[in-house]
């Protein structure tokens, strides 16, 4: 059996294997952004506010940025005792934003005891800002930047 491909149906084809690489070029960015946050030299964060409150027996994160120009995404990183920071959520940024921009994230799952909490900003080309650390306790009603 043969094939073959008529002239009309080639900028369709053309198309589908444009969409496949763009594809594949957003995953590769994330992927990328992740890699890097081992890689690339991080930079400091400038917030305008950041805390934690407790709610019951879940500590609500509120940040809000100056602007987040080129903000892919922030992740949120939780450290028990002397324990290494883990990545427990990421929460979208606007990367066209040039005014502030208000975010938060519920722990709904916080520890006992001594918790930080640390933010970081992962920008479309990867670049991390570092953010500050909360140090908090799960029986203290209200914690903010130290």
């Amino acid at each position: 059996m043969t094939f073959s491909l008529s002239l009309p149906l080639l900028p369709h084809v053309l198309c589908a294997i444009s969409l496949v690489t763009l594809s594949t070029a957003c995953v590769n960015i994330h992927e990328n952004a992740r890699a890097s946050l081992e890689s690339i030299p991080e930079t400091k964060l400038e917030l305008r506010h950041f805390s934690v409150l407790a709610e019951g027996t879940t500590q609500r994160l509120e940040w809000e940025t100056n602007e987040e120009l080129a903000c892919a995404y922030f992740v949120v990183e939780r450290q028990v005792g002397q324990a290494a920071f883990k990545e427990i959520a990421q929460v979208l940024g606007d990367p066209m934003a040039v005014t502030p921009r208000h975010h938060a994230f519920v722990d709904a799952t916080p520890a006992a005891g001594s918790v930080h909490y640390r933010l970081l900003q992962v920008d479309l080309d990867g670049l991390v800002h570092t953010g500050p650390t909360l140090e908090t306790k799960l029986d203290s009603p209200y914690f903010a930047i130290r």
